[in-house]
């Protein structure tokens, strides 16, 4: 039997382009005066609805035939407002920075949440299971970090983004970060 080789796997919804250009103005400055923190770029920017770890082919196909079978159901485009910065586990000691994200139109990116995770857990694979929230990761600090951050900076307009597809991506790990590429896209 040959060893299926393995990819790194996360389904998620891509920002559109414009987005991920007004947010890469925040990176750029948070970057500029925030240490010990490593920033993402831009052009990886998403919202992360599930992470799925390796899987091989085979695992990856039968994934797309379960995600396959919730094309559709969502209707037309979601709506999504990008809020303020805040930080995981807290605001004090974060690990992770990240912009929250608050829908506004569409069904539920929650029922999207709770579906897809059905199909995921019907594959046996295994999954976070910890509350979720929509939100965009923007770095992750290697050390303690001023938490003054979160009020100093910031998207100063409302940014609001529409979106019709969520994607199943491929995170390749390189020395200067991690590249994504799309799998496969299921639209709404």
């Amino acid at each position: 039997m040959p060893i299926l080789e393995e990819k790194r796997v996360f389904l998620a919804i891509n920002l559109p382009n414009e987005i991920k250009a007004e947010i890469g103005y925040l990176l750029a400055k948070l970057n500029k005066n925030v240490r010990f923190v490593k920033w993402v770029e831009p052009g990886t920017l998403h919202i992360t609805i599930h992470f799925l770890g390796n899987l091989n082919s085979e695992k990856i196909n039968e994934f797309v035939e379960h995600m396959t079978s919730l094309e559709g159901k969502y209707g037309q485009e979601m709506t999504f407002v990008i809020g303020k910065l805040n930080g995981l586990p807290n605001i004090y000691n974060p690990r992770v920075i990240f912009l929250e994200c608050f829908q506004q139109t569409g069904t539920s990116v929650m029922k999207l949440h709770k579906e897809t995770l059905d199909e995921i857990l019907k594959m046996n694979l295994d999954i976070d299971l910890r509350r979720w929230h929509p939100h965009i990761t923007l770095g992750r600090a290697k050390s303690q970090i001023n938490s003054q951050i979160f009020s100093q900076y910031g998207i100063k307009d409302k940014l609001i983004f529409k979106v019709n597809s969520f994607e199943l991506m491929e995170s390749n790990l390189t020395p200067t970060g991690a590249e994504y590429s799309v799998i496969k896209s299921f639209k709404f």
